[in-house]
């Protein structure tokens, strides 16, 4: 080994604490093939101040599973960078967090909710990005969260962060902003974007006179359902009857 890259080797020794490397050695050598996840490049990292957050849904990491490059990897710790649209591993003993190739990844699960790279199982035609499951049966109702950093000098931008994870921080002028995009998977794969009511109300035209009468009458119960639960309650229907 060139005295360089020694030297760095031990510097990276040195900022890590002891028993942070002992746990990282031991885990990599009793994980055997299940560490092949952890060896990708580390994820990005945004360098300025920032309001907003740049994850999908918070910036703690949970419990999943992942369907990477031909196997299954259960028990990591994952979460999703929407500004990226990367899928990140947290190493063993959460020193950093890892970058997951996206044209390895087909889906994988987070706490319990299921996500898919509609372009890695349906082929080039279909978006990009990670989506959502919030109906899997024959069509899937599907549900994408993007990040975008924009300049915000006056504010007014504030609204559009979705939920706030920490304190918005004055004379600070890039935020995050978010944006959601819906879309129905057909049968044979085929991305239908749901962008108003009547895209999904339609998805069956020879049923769509049922499927709107069917939601004339839940909502006559309630109120307007939002699109992203008015998408699983017209897909339901259409598979259960």
């Amino acid at each position: 080994m060139c005295k360089k890259a020694l030297g760095l080797l031990l510097l990276t020794l040195l900022v890590i604490p002891a028993t942070a490397q002992d746990d990282y050695a031991f885990y990599m050598s009793e994980a055997g093939s299940a560490s092949l996840i952890y060896r990708g490049r580390r994820a990005f990292e945004y360098p300025i101040l920032f309001n907003g957050t740049y994850w999908w849904s918070g910036p703690t990491f949970k419990t999943g599973e992942v369907f990477y490059n031909g196997k299954i990897y259960r028990d990591v710790q994952l979460n999703i960078d929407a500004a990226r649209q990367d899928l990140i591993v947290q190493d063993p003993v959460g020193l950093t967090g890892k970058l997951l190739a996206g044209d390895l990844v087909e889906y994988f699960v987070i706490d319990g909710t299921r996500y898919l790279n509609l372009r890695k199982i349906y082929g080039p035609e279909a978006p990009g990005g990670y989506w959502q499951v919030l109906y899997d049966g024959e069509k899937k109702f599907v549900r994408q969260v993007t990040k975008q950093m924009v300049q915000d000098m006056d504010g007014s931008k504030r609204s559009q962060i979705g939920e706030v994870y920490s304190e918005y921080k004055r004379n600070v002028f890039n935020v995050f902003i978010q944006n959601v995009a819906y879309g129905c998977v057909l049968e044979n794969g085929e991305f239908v974007p749901v962008k108003r009511r009547r895209h999904i109300l339609n998805i069956d035209r020879e049923r769509r006179r049922e499927v709107r009468h069917h939601i004339g009458v839940l909502e006559a119960r309630s109120s307007m359902m939002p699109i992203e639960i008015l998408g699983v309650e017209v897909l339901k229907f259409l598979e259960n009857r």
